[in-house]
């Protein structure tokens, strides 16, 4: 009997990981600035990454990562190696400085996966009042 809950228990724990792999993974969305996509968790951060017409970028949002439901709003910086700015101050791009982010902050407009998103973003540490949208892309 305490065999059997022990799997039963395994089978859960295994069964909630896998749930939760994948929602990061099966994250995908069309934006106004090309396909983004959910690419992983780094502590409290949620890495995204995204292609704009050619031009690779990452978005960091904090306090995101883990958070699959009742998604409220959030802040964090978009990333790239080349923009139409230079910021003064240089981020890392996941290893390497750059001179080319801004502020991104984000707000979930559904209550559950799949969840569309609107977003406000800048240049540099100017405060985010370009619109970036996101609809998920469902089904392949």
């Amino acid at each position: 009997m305490k065999i059997k809950k022990t799997v039963a228990l395994c089978m859960s724990f295994f069964a909630a990981l896998a749930v939760s792999q994948t929602s990061v993974a099966d994250e995908v969305w069309d934006s106004s600035y090309g396909k983004v996509v959910y690419e992983a968790d780094i502590g409290k951060i949620a890495l995204w990454n995204y292609d704009n017409k050619g031009t690779l970028g990452l978005i960091y949002i904090d306090n995101l990562a883990g958070v699959y439901s009742h998604r409220g709003s959030y802040k964090g910086y978009w990333i790239q190696e080349n923009s139409e700015v230079k910021c003064k101050k240089q981020r890392m791009m996941k290893d390497k400085p750059t001179f080319y982010w801004g502020k991104f902050h984000i707000t979930f407009l559904d209550p559950s996966f799949p969840s569309r998103w609107q977003a406000k973003w800048s240049y540099c540490d100017k405060a985010p009042k370009e619109n970036w949208d996101g609809t998920p892309v469902v089904g392949n």
